[in-house]
């Protein structure tokens, strides 16, 4: 089944900037790929792969704040993944239109990288996860701005099990192509509403997350994208993963309203 979709449309054109945005470790802004217009209308914005440093532990990350955010999303890659994967990526640069920052990062250092079982450590890619929402609390462009977690493959587990430890802070999950199965231990402690994201063709995949519905206490939602598999590369499939996910942290992110309201207010200094 499948949810409702819509997308969001800004009022104005604006850029996405880094003034005075200090991170600590921050490199210079990374040429990227120029997005096509269809993608997100006609914004540019900067992106930068900086080091996120917190209580002694650095971490990669390519982090994107639009210069008026509703929220801040902390994504969580799968296995055989980083910072830098092009679904990820891709889904973050449709929630940054929509006026969302977006957190990227690796979860672990190269040198835990290098260890195999490492990457199905869920507990310690969770840990990972509530690192990186310590340092966003005290960012002075992110603290007190609403939490979400997007998670995939075994990411999606990771950032099941950092909002059960992290509580009613995160006020919503996305997972797409996810093991929340792998997370069932603590299903039930997650306070914030979860949707999970699905491609028919990925049975088995879709039998795990149907086997854990029952165990998630919060509000939650299934949507299979007919037709899609595991990666989404069918064409459309990962533009209709962008769409629920703005949809759903929409729909349960706080202060959404008072965004948008500010958002008119003050647009017309970032129309390009």
């Amino acid at each position: 089944m499948l949810l409702q979709t819509r997308a969001f449309e800004p009022a104005f054109r604006y850029v996405f900037a880094f003034d005075e945005f200090d991170i600590g470790g921050g490199d210079s802004p990374d040429d990227t790929d120029d997005l096509e217009e269809d993608d997100v209308d006609t914004l540019t914005f900067n992106e930068r792969d900086v080091n996120i440093v917190e209580d002694g532990l650095s971490l990669r990350a390519v982090v994107t704040i639009p210069e008026v955010a509703r929220g801040v999303i902390i994504f969580a890659h799968g296995a055989n993944s980083d910072r830098f994967s092009p679904r990820n990526q891709f889904v973050a640069r449709q929630l940054n239109a929509a006026g969302f920052a977006t957190v990227c990062a690796d979860l672990l250092t190269e040198e835990e990288s290098s260890d195999r079982m490492n990457v199905f450590d869920i507990e310690l890619l969770a840990s990972r996860i509530t690192h990186i929402a310590r340092w966003a609390a005290h960012h002075t462009r992110l603290r007190g701005l609403p939490l979400g977690l997007f998670g995939s493959n075994t990411g999606a587990a990771a950032a099941l099990k950092a909002a059960a430890q992290l509580g009613d802070r995160v006020q919503a999950v996305v997972s797409r192509g996810g093991r929340p199965d792998l997370a069932s231990d603590i299903l039930q402690d997650v306070l914030a509403p979860t949707l999970l994201i699905v491609g028919s063709e990925d049975t088995a995949v879709v039998g795990m997350n149907e086997w854990v519905l029952p165990r998630i206490k919060a509000v939650h939602e299934l949507a299979v994208i007919d037709g899609a598999d595991h990666l989404f590369e069918e064409e459309g499939a990962l533009e209709k993963v962008a769409d629920l996910s703005l949809t759903w942290l929409e729909r349960f992110l706080r202060s959404a309203t008072d965004w948008k309201s500010h958002y008119v207010n003050v647009a017309q200094a970032y129309i390009i």
